[in-house]
């Protein structure tokens, strides 16, 4: 794809529309400074998707509209139109702007969006980063820019900028796929427990309705009972009525009188009577008062004793975080590692050039040596030089042979150790690093145990206390008993419930035996019992106390034939667990008490045995000794009896939850030293690898070495002896003394460059063990700098926990103040008790018994008329009483609903079964009539959401796969490009600086992740270490090799565009013209270069020239043909 022609209107300085065509090779733009050549890149820019006014040198967005010059008025819009072209394929995009900020993007004519246009563009260059864009002065910018950015450019250059986009929105995607699912489990959860609620509603609002049904009838049957007994009842009074009527009517005058008066005195007592009611009910609503002052000042000491445990919590959390202290900063001799590294490479140089110079003079020597014996064969006329060449040649022969028996044979077999040996310690490294793998996921899983196991431990730590406070708060208990339990007096036992540990199975029987015995107070002797009497009975209760110096029993004994009596299950005591100072104690509370299965069995054994103890059935059921029956709903509190066997239980439970999780935490300590262990094996085992790498590669150097030369002096001997068996035997001469000479010294020469190749590879190995110390410097770096930000971290969450325990005692003063409050109410309603209570009672008393009085003389005074005056009014009472209740109860028949049935029961039975019915149904208490519909409602919704976690659970799943799909790809796309990088770079570099320069790309990783690149640059004739301290113009050459190497692109697919902006600036003639034919020689293969430019070498390369001049403000466009330059 290639650039066709760029449209610019009302866009920064083109206040006019222009159209610019571009070359399919190069293409020049010139102009004089400020004329808006620099505003045709940002056009470029803008229009394929650019951000923040900022990047084109403006304040705000509408800052790139045409603001107007002389002669020229400002526009409305700004629009930037880019034509390209890919083959028989067009693309155009269009991008405008209007004054009130709105815009519009196109493609091909369409709206669309930047990801669109991303996606058009991908592969040239231009779009997001624009990678094929180099601004003006960004160019020096490029070698100098931070690993991150420098590995950002190949990203772009890679295309995988766009994969870090479809990443970014797939982790919000997992990210909000996670909270909805934790939101959904939730939501179960609180379903899941709400669905238990409305069963146990919905089975009591059942039950409820049933009793309730059950109630209505046995209340119609007692009516209709009641009704006709009454009927029959009215009409035999009303005959006795008739028959007494006409015997009493004669004496009514008389009795009148006495009468009156007997109803004056009934009249006083009723309201006497009525004052008494009264002042008992202002008692009683007085003593409540002081009840709920109680209650209150209680409370308000409960959350003064949770207040003062939140204290104590953040105080030792406090004291903790301010005992750690700060992580030692480590020696950083990464400075002097460095400078050694740079002097070891500098003596290593020197030495490479020692061996050049010695190898030269070798040379020299050989080429002297080759000269004498060629000078001796020209000599073989004479007699004496045959002499001497035959014994030169035998002479090098011998030491030819001696050499070859010094080299000897090669080091294969030391070789063959070595590599053995590397192999082994890598596969050592292997496994560790395997184990070491396989340690982690279980100190992961065994940390996750250890979190759940501390969240299991404290839960149940909060269950114990909560268990311990409601006993100690004595729920259940009487108010006396509480009283006496919360006095403190000291020589209480507790309650007899405290000292006693009984099984669950007896417990309901156990508690029934015992009844309000359970809540009896044990002391140590009388005088402790008296004091909480006293106690008790100042505060308005009533207590029962146990001294243990006054209390004695004996032991039971069951008779064996009651003991064998099926149902029988023992002595209550024998199902009791307690100390033995209270043995006694409990053989006289239940000694005399034995447990059976059920009230049958009791039954059975009463009428068998007439001489038996108290029995007990394990529903609570009781047979006295005697005979006699209890039975029923039982009101006995069973939770007071096993409330300290509860409490110890949820404390054990509490106790061993915790010795689990710190059996856990010791385990995973154990890992974690494991893994550390592991972890310094594997650091240990990593330089024993390197190690073995290098000396192999040293041995097989020197190997390959050793057979050069046995292969070089076997030639060498091999032509010596036939140079010796071709001889003739010429005459002798006189220069074998020369020839010997310079033998001796070829040989010293070679025998010193051995010494000083010995040395080179000497100090390469020094060379590498310092780069290694340098690595392991800058890690202890890294380490340090993550134990600090922990620390600090640590630093503020103690400024945190400061903060709440001021909020601590801050309240604490406030609950000081309520427990104050609660003090004073608590005696002022004490004070209000009622002391005038007594006197109403008295004075009611004295006018009851003046009304009974009055009743004695009316009936003395009546003698002879008492039988029948007291027959005639019980009849006329009785008759008025049972009309009225007949009315009543004929009122109350038809008040039932229409079509009730009556049972077939007596009365008797009807009345017994009501009060049962009664019983379960206040028992039962309000109800939820709704449950069974919401029950229903909420099942579905519970199946709902169930489904929706479901889904979001493979949602879950699915994006995650997603995510490392895309980390895989991006991985593996960067690392190709940068290899790819590499590779271009350094042909790049050598041609544009020639072909000693040194070039080479450094990848920084993490987590087997390319995170960062350098630049190694070295010009010809420099050793240059620091990009900083290159020329100018050579980081212009540096960076303009590494972007060419971007937009080579990858698999040597070229990038077909690149515009630079003036980036020849800084550049000398030279630099200019290797620069041009580079670009020149690039345009050939295919790439499109658009150049803005002021050097007269650069125009020569290009294949079209676009002028930009500014007239009045205003940037104008003419064309220059490439003639038209070339003639000027």
């Amino acid at each position: 794809m290639q650039l066709r022609s760029l449209t610019l209107h009302g866009f920064k300085s083109f206040g006019d529309r222009v159209v610019i065509e571009f070359d399919h090779g190069v293409t020049g733009v010139i102009g004089p400074n400020g004329s808006g050549k620099s505003n045709i890149i940002d056009g470029l820019k803008w229009v394929t998707g650019g951000g923040r006014a900022s990047q084109y040198r403006a304040g705000e967005k509408t800052d790139l509209i045409f603001h107007g010059a002389d002669g020229k008025r400002s526009v409305s819009y700004a629009e930037v139109e880019l034509e390209l072209v890919r083959g028989k394929e067009r693309i155009t995009v269009s991008r405008s702007l209007m004054r009130d900020g709105s815009g519009a993007l196109k493609l091909n004519g369409k709206n669309c969006r930047l990801s669109d246009i991303e996606d058009a563009l991908a592969g040239t260059g231009l779009a997001r980063g624009a990678l094929a864009i180099v601004g003006q002065g960004e160019v020096g910018q490029v070698l100098t820019a931070d690993p991150e950015k420098l590995l950002n450019y190949v990203a772009e250059a890679a295309d995988v900028a766009r994969l870090s986009g479809r990443r970014e929105q797939s982790q919000a995607r997992l990210q909000d796929a996670a909270t909805n699912l934790q939101r959904l489990e939730d939501i179960m959860l609180e379903l899941e427990q709400f669905i238990e609620q409305l069963k146990e509603e919905a089975e009591l609002a059942e039950k409820y309705t049933a009793l309730s049904r059950e109630v209505l009838h046995l209340r119609y049957t007692l009516s209709c009972h009641r009704e006709e007994s009454l009927e029959k009842e009215v009409t035999n009074l009303r005959l006795q009525d008739a028959q007494l009527g006409d015997k009493l009517s004669h004496s009514r005058l008389e009795r009148r009188q006495t009468e009156e008066s007997w109803q004056d005195s009934r009249r006083k007592a009723s309201e006497l009577e009525k004052r008494y009611r009264e002042a008992l009910t202002r008692a009683e609503a007085q003593k409540a008062d002081y009840r709920i002052a109680q209650e209150r000042l209680e409370a308000v000491k409960q959350q003064e004793s949770a207040s003062e445990r939140e204290r104590e919590a953040l105080e030792s959390e406090t004291a903790f975080i301010a005992s750690m202290q700060m992580p030692e900063q480590p020696a950083d001799d990464s400075e002097a590692l460095s400078m050694q590294l740079h002097q070891a490479e500098g003596y290593l140089k020197a030495i490479e050039k020692q061996v050049g110079e010695l190898s030269g003079q070798r040379q020299k020597l050989e080429a002297e040596l080759a000269s004498l014996r060629k000078s001796k064969d020209q000599e073989t006329q004479k007699a004496i030089a045959y002499e001497t060449s035959k014994q030169r040649l035998e002479a090098q022969i011998e030491e030819l042979q001696a050499r070859l028996a010094q080299v000897g044979d090669t080091q294969t077999p030391q070789v063959l150790s070595m590599s053995q040996e590397l192999s082994r310690l890598e596969q050592t490294l292997n496994l560790e690093t395997t184990a070491f793998e396989e340690l982690k996921e279980e100190l992961a899983l065994a940390l996750q145990d250890g979190a759940r196991l501390d969240a299991e431990a404290n839960s149940l730590h909060k269950a114990a206390e909560q268990s311990r406070a409601a006993f100690e708060a004595r729920r259940g208990y009487a108010t006396g008993s509480k009283i006496a339990l919360n006095s403190a007096i000291e020589g209480i036992h507790g309650s007899v419930a405290d000292i006693l540990r009984i099984d669950t199975d007896y417990r309901q029987a156990i508690a029934a035996a015992l009844g309000r015995r359970a809540e009896y107070i044990i002391t140590e002797n009388a005088r402790v019992a008296e004091r909480v009497i006293d106690h008790v009975k100042s505060a308005g209760g009533w207590v029962t106390t146990l001294p243990l110096d006054l209390v004695k029993g004996r032991q039971p004994f069951l008779d064996k034939a009651i003991a064998q009596f099926p149902g029988v299950l023992g002595l209550a005591t024998e199902f009791i667990e307690l100390d033995d100072d209270y043995l006694e104690l409990i053989y006289q509370l239940l000694g005399g008490t034995v447990l059976v299965e059920t009230m049958s069995d009791a039954v059975k054994l009463a009428r068998v045995h007439k001489q038996r103890p108290r029995l007990v059935s394990l529903d609570g059921g009781i047979m006295e000794n005697y005979g006699a029956m209890s039975g029923g709903q039982s009101k006995t509190n069973v939770s007071v009896l096993g409330a300290a066997k509860d409490v110890e239980d949820t404390e054990s439970e509490a106790l061993l939850a915790k010795q689990r999780a710190n059996a856990q935490q010791a385990r995973v300590t154990e890992l974690q030293e494991r893994s550390k262990a592991k972890l310094a094996l594997i650091h240990e085992l990593k330089p024993q690898v390197n190690k073995a790498k290098l000396a192999l590669t040293q041995v097989e150097q020197e190997t390959r070495v050793q057979s050069s030369l046995k292969v070089e002096l076997e030639r060498q001997l091999k032509g010596a002896e036939q140079a010796l068996s071709m001889l003739v035997k010429p005459e002798s001469t006189q220069s074998g003394e020369n020839l010997a000479l310079l033998e001796a010294n070829l040989g010293e020469l070679l025998s010193q460059e051995q010494k000083l190749q010995a040395g080179q590879r000497e100090q390469q190995n020094h060379l590498r063990d310092l780069k290694e110390a340098l690595n392991l410097a800058l890690e202890r770096r890294q380490t340090f700098s993550s134990a600090l930000k922990q620390y600090e971290a640590n630093q503020l969450r103690l400024a945190t926990l400061k903060q709440k325990l001021a909020a601590v005692q801050a309240d604490k003063e406030l609950i000081r103040t309520a427990l104050n409050e609660a003090e004073q109410a608590l005696h002022k309603a004490e004070e209000n008790l009622p002391k005038d209570l007594k006197e109403h009672q008295e004075s009611y008393a004295t006018a009851l018994a003046q009304a009974q009085e009055l009743e004695q003389k009316l009936s003395d005074f009546t003698e002879l008329q008492a039988e029948l005056a007291q027959a005639l009014e019980s009849v006329k009472i009785t008759l008025a009483r049972r009309e009225a209740a007949l009315e009543i109860a004929t009122e109350e028949r038809k008040a039932f609903p229409m079509g009730l049935e009556r049972l077939e029961q007596s009365q008797r039975i009807c009345r017994d079964r009501l009060s049962v019915a009664e019983q379960e149904l206040e028992a039962i208490g309000p109800v939820n009539h709704r449950a069974a519909q919401d029950l229903q409602q909420q099942k579905e919704r519970y199946e709902d959401v169930q489904v929706q976690s479901v889904q979001a659970t493979l949602a879950v799943s699915e994006l995650e796969a997603v995510l490392e799909r895309i980390d895989h790809e991006v991985t593996s796309k960067l690392r190709h490009a940068v290899n790819q990088l590499k590779i271009h770079f350094s042909h790049y570099v050598k041609e544009l600086f020639g072909a000693d320069a040194k070039a080479n790309v450094l990848v920084h990783e993490e987590n087997d992740r390319p995170k960062g690149l350098s630049i190694i640059l070295q010009p010809p004739g420099k050793q240059t270490q620091s990009l900083n301290l290159l020329s100018v113009g050579e980081r212009t050459m540096g960076a303009m090799a590494f972007l060419f190497s971007l937009l080579q692109g990858q698999d040597n697919k070229r990038l077909p565009i690149a515009i630079l902006d003036e980036v020849d600036a800084p550049l000398d003639e030279a630099n200019i013209r290797r620069f041009c034919t580079f670009v020149d020689h690039l345009a050939k293969q295919g790439t499109q270069f658009v150049l803005i430019t002021h050097q007269k070498a650069t125009f020569e390369i290009a294949n079209v020239l676009w002028g930009i001049t500014s007239e009045k403000g205003v940037s104008r466009v003419f064309s220059i043909s490439r003639n038209e330059y070339e003639a000027a």
